[in-house]
């Protein structure tokens, strides 16, 4: 698959690109742009054209279960605070 996993010349390469906003939901809600195949579909928020296929959208439970394995984590490896990353639950 020699095509993928790069942005080189011959890549089959999706790109999004989002412009930086403190609230990240609503930054990641709306990316500014869109390149999909080599094809703008997306500028500046707007859809520019629908490219064939199917949209998937994946929203998994969390599993309050893993919070104290990533603390543990964040305690041992990590230079900043697991307490830094809230997180508030998706609606």
């Amino acid at each position: 698959m020699k095509d993928k996993g790069h942005l080189g010349p011959g890549a089959g390469a999706d790109v999004t690109i989002y412009a930086n906003d403190a609230d990240r939901a609503k930054m990641f809600a709306t990316p500014r742009y869109v390149i999909k195949a080599g094809t703008l579909v997306v500028e500046d928020g707007q859809l520019r054209r629908a490219p064939a296929g199917r949209r998937l959208a994946v929203r998994p439970e969390y599993d309050a279960a893993v919070t104290k394995d990533v603390k543990r984590f964040f305690d041992q490896y990590a230079c900043v605070a697991f307490e830094n990353y809230g997180v508030e639950p998706v609606p």
